[in-house]
């Protein structure tokens, strides 16, 4: 059964017990009735136990609600309940919520990191008040006390300190106002409707005319604009400015033009939708005979994200003067409209940077909206650059995303902005990118984990960029990207106003009176993050930057190299050329120091062979033996060549040809002597 199926519930919007088959008998009790807001001392007088969420906690009437509660439980003793993972959460109210813990008018629960583990664990106290901040965080908790068979009952923290009922409806975040007015159920009429379901309308071409700069097109309103110069275009449409200069008009291609566009801007167009930066259709537009042909949306300014953030060297070309603090309030920036549309039941069903127009930290845009999936509409164009695992088998498909789909991508997304140029899965060692999307191989560690590591990652520098982040935002990131927390699962993903908390936090972090390590300011920091000054550094003597002691080798560092692990890896000014293939070579650092040491302590000799002629083996031309390629003479085993000719001379006395061998020569060259002239015979009668 949908926990939003009407069926099965009471009045007051609480699941009937009677009704449900899997709820245990010794949980059944019910609720005390709050049609309109509920008083402290009813609340009290409930024996309901209440649990308070991160969003509830951060409301502006929380202050007043607890202060009200602590008087009136103190008299009985009953606390209030906060997850330590809400803590983790906060956005504010930090300092209320450990003063409220200290004087035991809050309990804290500790060991569980998300609602289902927390509800299955605590089942036996249920039911539970549980108070969130808005709907879409109660349809979370509301999953997940179902999944775990609790019966809980939702509420909200009014301006005031009281409470009230937090009424969801059918998985869309609904409007904040009226709760107590509006009947449990009842769908927001200004939110659209997250559809598993394609719209069902009849699929045809429209033909029309096609236009061009200096044509006049007419809005549904009645006003006319004249197309001046077009400011992007691409296989579907044109987007042009208008000679007024009040707003964009998108024109669609004639020959993808259909009533699936025209359907879905009308769709687009009945709920009031009005966001900063969100250029959704303002009116549809027609052509001088009636003919639909495109949309007007407001206009915007800036560069593509994919070219200014996502490029390698796009930060420096287009903002040079930003830094880390800049580039976190961006992703808050963006999070926060993310946020707005996923409560409007509003999603990207791709995500496509290109459409993400970037003027300023605090100036983003979101063109291109009617690619968006809107209901029963699909989004048309389908990227894996921001892909949960699960819809990899969708793409090159037409299909419609859900929520939990679409946050996974979004925190990819959150993770591209913050680490600008880097991606989640990188190809990096030969590997794939969709293999490491789908065995989610996240190439950064957090914490003690000891999962798969990417080695260039772990001493590139994005291991530093990495290391720079907030505490919070690399749990998040690693508990989502990885497969290896219940975080990355459908069902327990962060929402985007979770990223944009978090980038709040982090934002605030780099201020200067928080700021710890002037390197964290830096969008590539040249070295890993400083958490106290006891911390040891060492100078590296290639690169001269100060590194932390454990970026260097102990055993090199005993022998006096200071060299990082970076620099060990790049090249040298030592090197040998092959005696057998004849290349040349040059050692890394790395090497270098290793022949170094061995020549001075163990009497090494310089390299003759490269490590390629040592694997090569073939058959000795005499014997048949096989050895290493490198140990063969003319193609003779070492026993074998030293028997060959060298050369053939005439002896002096008797005047015979007689052979001198390679053996012979090579012994007696050695040594510094003349080849002989007289024939072996001859030179032992001599004695």
């Amino acid at each position: 059964m949908s926990p939003f199926d009407q069926s099965n519930r009471t009045d007051d919007g609480i699941q009937n017990s009677n009704n449900n088959p899997n709820r245990p008998s010794n949980r059944v009790q019910k609720f005390s009735s709050i049609g309109g807001n509920l008083t402290i001392d009813e609340l009290i007088l409930s024996k309901t136990r209440i649990i308070v969420d991160d969003s509830a906690a951060d409301v502006t009437g929380f202050s007043s609600f607890a202060k009200a509660y602590s008087i009136a439980a103190t008299e009985i003793g009953r606390q209030i309940i906060i997850p330590d993972f809400c803590i983790s959460m906060l956005h504010s109210n930090q300092t209320l919520i450990e003063q409220l813990i200290a004087m035991r008018v809050m309990l804290k629960w500790s060991g569980r990191d998300n609602y289902l583990d927390l509800f299955s664990s605590h089942a036996n106290l249920a039911p539970f008040l549980v108070l969130a901040g808005n709907k879409e965080k109660g349809k979370e908790i509301l999953l997940a006390a179902k999944g775990a068979k609790v019966w809980i009952r939702l509420a909200q923290i009014t301006d005031n300190g009281t409470l009230r009922p937090l009424y969801l409806n059918d998985g869309t975040v609904a409007s904040d106002r009226n709760h107590s007015q509006r009947p449990y159920g009842t769908v927001d009429s200004n939110r659209f409707r997250i559809s598993s379901e394609f719209a069902h309308f009849q699929l045809q071409r429209i033909p029309c005319r096609p236009v061009r700069i200096g044509s006049v097109v007419i809005a549904d309103n009645g006003t006319q604009y004249v197309l001046a110069d077009a400011i992007s275009h691409n296989e579907d449409s044109v987007t042009y400015r208008v000679q007024s200069g009040e707003c964009f008009v998108k024109i669609f291609a004639p020959e993808k033009l259909t009533t699936l566009q025209k359907n879905k801007l009308s769709l687009m167009k009945s709920k009031e939708i009005t966001h900063k930066g969100l250029c959704w259709p303002l009116n549809i537009v027609s052509d001088s005979s009636g003919t639909f042909i495109g949309y007007t949306m407001p206009t915007f300014r800036g560069t593509p994200l994919n070219l200014c953030i996502m490029q390698p060297g796009g930060i420096q070309r287009y903002f040079p003067e930003w830094k880390k603090d800049r580039l976190s309030r961006l992703a808050e920036t963006i999070m926060e409209k993310i946020d707005y549309m996923h409560r409007h039941g509003i999603l990207f069903g791709s995500i496509e940077p290109a459409s993400i127009i970037i003027y300023d930290d605090n100036e983003v845009y979101f063109a291109d909206t009617d690619h968006y999936q809107i209901e029963g509409f699909p989004c048309m164009k389908y990227s894996n650059a921001f892909c949960a695992p699960e819809s990899l088998e969708k793409l090159g498909k037409v299909h419609l995303v859900t929520l939990d789909e679409e946050r996974f991508a979004v925190a990819e997304l959150a993770f591209a902005l913050i680490m600008p140029g880097k991606t989640c899965y990188p190809s990096d060692n030969g590997s794939n990118v969709l293999e490491n999307t789908r065995n989610m191989r996240f190439p950064f560690k957090w914490g003690s984990n000891k999962a798969y590591v990417d080695d260039r990652t772990k001493i590139g520098m994005w291991r530093f960029v990495w290391s720079h982040l907030s505490a919070r935002l690399k749990e998040n990131f690693y508990k989502t990207l990885m497969k290896s927390d219940i975080m990355y699962k459908p069902g327990h993903r962060r929402s985007a106003g979770d990223w944009q908390k978090m980038f709040s936090e982090y934002t605030r972090d780099l201020s200067p009176e928080k700021l710890f390590d002037n390197n964290s300011l830096l969008l590539f920091p040249p070295t890993f993050k400083r958490h106290s000054k006891d911390e040891e550094y060492i100078k590296c003597q290639c690169c001269g930057v100060e590194h932390p002691k454990f970026y260097f080798e102990e055993s090199f560092l005993a022998q006096g190299y200071r060299y990082c692990r970076a620099c060990l890896k790049k090249a040298s000014d030592k090197g040998f050329t092959c005696q057998v293939c004849k290349r040349e070579f040059i050692y890394t650092n790395k090497t270098k120091i290793i022949h170094q040491i061995h020549e001075e302590n163990d009497g090494w000799a310089a390299q003759k062979y490269c490590k390629y002629c040592k694997r090569k083996k073939d058959r000795c031309s005499a014997c048949g033996k096989v050895l290493e390629f490198y140990k063969l003479k003319d193609g003779y085993c070492p026993s074998c060549w030293s028997k060959q000719p060298y050369t053939t001379r005439i002896c002096k006395e008797y005047g015979h040809p007689f052979i001198i061998t390679n053996g012979e020569a090579e012994f007696l060259l050695s040594k510094g002597l003349e080849l002989p002239t007289r024939c072996p015979m001859h030179r032992k009668k001599r004695g």
